[in-house]
């Protein structure tokens, strides 16, 4: 019964408090007179506990100003590091709720991040993860960027920001810039990379290869590669004029030539390299799988 069950909510075992709190919330609307145990519930608990009775609140009362209400408050007094579950907790409630925007607006550092991609995940266009993007600098500005990329922005401004990551040689910048779709316009800036030696060489290999056709332009590049001492290097350019697939036919006699080399990696790819070429069969594993 409900009054046995609200008396439960104070029990010494936190087991049976769980228990009475799961209880009272699968009573939907036939329980909503223990709102009141259930918001003191929230306050009085910690932890995983206190989420539980917060959930259970919002069974009974759901959309009421008084559950809100408590959330609010547990958010004020809630740690960093036990925010992030009431948070997406409230933005499903509500995708622009007060309490979060001030919240986010308030905090910084990787709590802002958190926040940011969780108000993404509700609103894709929510203006204040914008405004934290326009304001934002460096390596935030970056990290910003790829949740904006991730959500589904594709602007000019963004893809800026993500490129002068792949500028920087920035791993993950190369990553999130060559999903979007203006992944060949990162092109260029590899194969200067390569020319002068900055970022990593294999990573960028990598990254052409994983451009495909719109690469065709490393071939050149990828050819002398297949010259390299390290046979890493070797596999990895093997690899790339494979991915540009018939575009990347004047390496045909450079891979031939690999067939007697010393490294299995090295005649796999570049065999699989020729298949390719010729307009056959192209491996598909993902050239991050492959690095």
């Amino acid at each position: 019964e409900r009054p046995s069950l609200t008396r439960l909510l104070k029990h010494a075992d936190a087991s049976v408090r769980r228990s009475a709190s799961g209880a009272l919330a699968a009573m939907g609307s036939a329980g909503v007179k223990s709102s009141r145990e259930l918001q003191n519930a929230v306050r009085r608990s910690t932890g995983s506990e206190r989420m539980l009775h917060a959930r259970s609140l919002e069974a009974l009362a759901p959309g009421s100003s008084k559950t809100t209400a408590v959330l609010h408050e547990l958010l004020r007094s809630s740690p960093p590091e036990g925010r992030s579950e009431l948070v997406e907790h409230l933005l499903k409630l509500d995708a622009r709720d007060e309490a979060v925007r001030k919240l986010f607006k308030n905090t910084g550092g990787p709590e802002r991040m958190q926040l940011a991609a969780l108000l993404l995940r509700f609103d894709p266009r929510h203006e204040d993860v914008r405004e934290f993007f326009k304001s934002s600098s460096g390596t935030d500005r970056t990290a910003v960027a790829r949740l904006l990329l991730d959500s589904g922005t594709q602007d000019e401004n963004v893809l800026e920001v993500l490129l002068e990551g792949v500028k920087r040689a920035d791993p993950d910048a190369i990553h999130y810039f060559l999903a979007s779709q203006a992944a060949p316009r990162a092109v260029p800036v590899l194969l200067e990379q390569l020319k002068n030696g900055t970022g990593s060489e294999l990573g960028t290999i990598y990254a052409l290869g994983g451009l495909g056709p719109l690469a065709s332009d490393a071939v050149p590049v990828m050819i002398e590669r297949l010259s390299s001492d390290r046979a890493a290097v070797r596999s990895a350019a093997a690899y790339a004029l494979g991915r540009m697939g018939p575009s990347a036919s004047a390496a045909e006699s450079g891979l031939k030539a690999l067939r007697r080399d010393p490294a299995p990696t090295v005649r796999r790819h570049a065999k699989a390299a020729r298949v390719s070429i010729r307009g056959k069969i192209i491996e598909k594993k993902p050239w991050w799988q492959i690095w």
